[in-house]
């Protein structure tokens, strides 16, 4: 199971998205209470890979429930961070360093991503420099393959322009540490590839729709009927005659941000 380990989830969320994924209704309401819920049905699980991802500040595991002790061996734990100092706090008994993609995955993952376009005559040179200011980065190579999908040359002529001036910018600016911190380097890094998608959507209700997406907390699932009355309230939606025509706007729109963005 997968659960999302980062700052903005605290550890009662944590313990409700391990719970759910088991099946387990957790009783007591005090985080004590439920730990122990949670431990004893972990404990009896024969065997059980649970994956903390983008863990950004050190998690106290038995807190939640977790413990990773000789007699519980049937519950493993991987974590992911940026920061290899949290897996050193957390006592990781194995670290791996996961390093940017080689040239040739870049290409593979990029062209799964863009399509055969990618081996037109008047593309080819283009997306290979394209692949290679992507940087390795598997986020950067997904996000702007979907974006340039089917495009113009024009279009893709206009992206690589804009992601080496990005890319210079950050030489320029230096690495991680003139930064103020890990999140502002994270958000530095990732900020052309989400832009592009941004800029992607095909009109002024998807990027609105996008933008109330991203208000929410990343460990939280949004439903469709939340976003429609988000969206009405909001006026995102205009010349809808209904709740049910709002509905299936939404719907559209959800496909759509799924098919270009991340």
């Amino acid at each position: 199971m997968v659960v999302l380990g980062s700052s903005s989830t605290s550890l009662s969320n944590i313990q409700c998205q391990i719970a759910d994924q088991l099946g387990l209704k957790l009783e007591g309401e005090t985080l004590i209470e439920r730990a122990a819920c949670l431990c004893q049905r972990l404990a009896n699980a024969k065997r059980i890979l649970l994956a903390l991802d983008e863990v950004s500040e050190e998690l106290d595991l038995e807190a939640i429930g977790i413990y990773i002790r000789a007699e519980n061996r049937g519950c493993k734990v991987v974590l992911t961070s940026e920061k290899d100092v949290i897996c050193s706090q957390m006592g990781a008994q194995k670290k791996i360093q996961v390093k940017p993609l080689t040239k040739e995955e870049a290409w593979h993952l990029f062209k799964e991503m863009a399509g055969d376009s990618v081996d037109a005559p008047d593309i080819r040179s283009i997306a290979e420099q394209v692949v290679t200011e992507c940087l390795g980065l598997p986020l950067a190579l997904r996000a702007i393959g979907r974006v340039l999908k089917n495009k113009s040359n024009f279009v893709w002529t206009e992206v690589l322009k804009r992601l080496r001036v990005y890319n210079r910018k950050l030489e320029f600016s230096g690495r991680a540490e003139m930064f103020a911190d890990q999140e502002t380097w994270k958000k530095e890094r990732a900020g052309p590839h989400l832009r592009l998608s941004y800029d992607s959507l095909e009109d002024e209700e998807t990027k609105s729709l996008f933008l109330l997406c991203c208000l929410y907390p990343a460990c939280r699932d949004i439903h469709i009927e939340e976003l429609v009355r988000c969206g009405m309230g909001l006026r995102i939606f205009k010349d809808i005659n209904g709740l049910e025509e709002a509905r299936n706007r939404v719907q559209l729109l959800v496909d759509q941000l799924k098919s270009y963005c991340l």
